[in-house]
């Protein structure tokens, strides 16, 4: 018997009720999880220097009108991104043909929140293609010129993990250009640090190029070459002047910089004022170099090309860059000079100062060249020795190849080593020794030919 409509109501009450109830209990659960937030996107439109008075309402104004619309400066833009939620972008459209400059005032804020920074969204910047290293054909439209921020002032300073700065011209800041001061994983490419928009001349530099302080995980540059960072030219310092410094920073590549010429790769005035890369105070486990699509252009600075200056500061890696013309040498353990090899290796310091290869003779044949040697170091270990050739003294300006070699119970293993490369008489070549990521100096350098 079919029931009348009053009983057919009765009978879906509960199941009404059971449905609205469900709904309610979803509509709790959204609202403890927080809104979603799509990541957003601040357009810079001004080279001015003015607040945005209401960080986090989501939208970049200072409050002053232009004639495009309503005022975005890079200062309102990083506070609006600091203020609201989620990983931001910061892009670039300020009307001006050539290059616009940014002349904060004071300090810009710390970066407190994951955004990426793109100043080759300006105009007609573009990034580099060139694939061969020590050069750059990349073009910078946006320059923060730190002038008139103040006698201690950073660039960019970032405190927060994830962050991507790319495509800008930072000169003139009395301390770095970008001070990494905390957070993991920050991508700085395809800059221009310490030089003028042109990438060929510099008044005054940065203190420091790229301060990696506290920061582990991180890359300055890449192997790739739109990634590729020039930073040169930071003397602001003088003699404490470094191109890139890391302080209690492990886990961080630099990688494909050019440190201390100019972006044609010109044997210039462009050095840093003291070393190309420095490593000090328990900053392990770094990478300067690699491979091949890694390596450094690291030339013509005041000190050392790289130094590790600490005895904590153990396990970096420092492979297949090109370095030479330096002030000080090529790679330096200690900060102090060439280290003497010692017996066993047995000794400790920075990257546990790994004993040196010995090259006694660097022989012509045909279109090869035949390299004979010993490396003594740690007994019954393998390590990996990387050859160089250079016009001048201990350096390192042209990977040749690498070998790998195991020390004997004495803790000796001679080599002699044939390689398909052409290098003339009078040249220079030289190794380095690793093992465990740590980087040995470079050895004496032996004349080819020389008997």
């Amino acid at each position: 018997m079919i029931g009348t409509s009053t009983q057919r109501r009765t009978e879906r009450a509960p199941l009404l009720l059971c449905f609205i109830l469900a709904v309610l209990l979803t509509a709790c659960l959204l609202l403890a999880a927080g809104p979603a937030h799509a990541a957003t996107t601040f357009s810079v439109n001004s080279s001015a220097d003015r607040n945005d008075p209401s960080p986090g309402d989501g939208k970049c104004f200072t409050g002053n009108l232009l004639a495009i619309g309503e005022e975005c400066t890079l200062r309102a833009a990083i506070q609006e991104a600091n203020a609201f939620p989620g990983a931001d972008t910061i892009d670039f459209g300020i009307p001006k043909i050539g290059v616009a400059t940014i002349s904060p005032g004071s300090e810009l804020p710390t970066i407190s929140k994951p955004v990426t920074i793109d100043g080759y969204t300006q105009g007609d910047a573009r990034e580099n293609t060139l694939a061969q290293p020590g050069k750059t054909n990349a073009v910078l439209k946006i320059e923060l010129n730190g002038t008139s921020a103040g006698t201690n002032a950073d660039g960019l300073v970032i405190d927060t993990p994830n962050v991507v700065v790319k495509g800008l011209v930072i000169n003139r800041f009395s301390i770095a250009g970008i001070y990494l001061s905390g957070g993991t994983g920050h991508k700085v490419e395809g800059n221009f640090l310490g030089t003028d928009p042109s990438g060929t001349t510099s008044t005054d530099g940065n203190g420091y190029g790229v301060n990696i302080f506290d920061t582990d995980g991180s890359t300055i540059g890449g192997a790739t070459p739109e990634a590729r960072n020039l930073i040169s030219g930071n003397d602001h310092f003088s003699a404490s002047s470094y191109g890139v410094w890391l302080q209690i920073a492990s886990g961080n590549k630099i990688q494909g910089n050019i440190i201390g010429i100019d972006r044609n790769g010109t044997e210039s005035t462009l050095g840093n004022g003291n070393q190309g890369v420095k490593i000090i105070n328990s900053s392990s486990s770094n990478t300067v170099g690699g491979n091949a699509a890694a390596k450094n252009t690291i030339a013509f600075n005041g000190g050392d090309g790289v130094s590790v200056e600490s005895d904590s500061s153990t396990g970096n890696s420092i492979l297949q860059n090109s370095i030479y013309n330096n002030g000080g040498l090529g790679i330096d353990l200690g900060a102090d000079g060439i280290t003497p090899n010692d017996l066993g290796d047995a000794d400790t310091g920075p990257n546990a100062l790994q004993n040196r290869p010995l090259i006694s003779s660097a022989t012509p044949f045909g279109a090869s060249l035949i390299i004979g040697g010993k490396l003594s170091s740690t007994p019954n270990r393998t390590f990996d020795i990387q050859f160089f050739r250079n016009p001048f003294d201990n350096e390192g300006k042209t990977f040749i190849a690498q070998k790998s070699v195991t020390t004997n119970a004495n803790g000796n293993a001679p080599f002699a080593f044939r390689f398909a490369a052409a290098v003339p008489p009078g040249q220079k070549i030289t190794a380095t020794a690793t093992r465990a990521g740590n980087t040995s100096e470079f050895s004496t350098p032996r004349e080819v030919g020389a008997q």
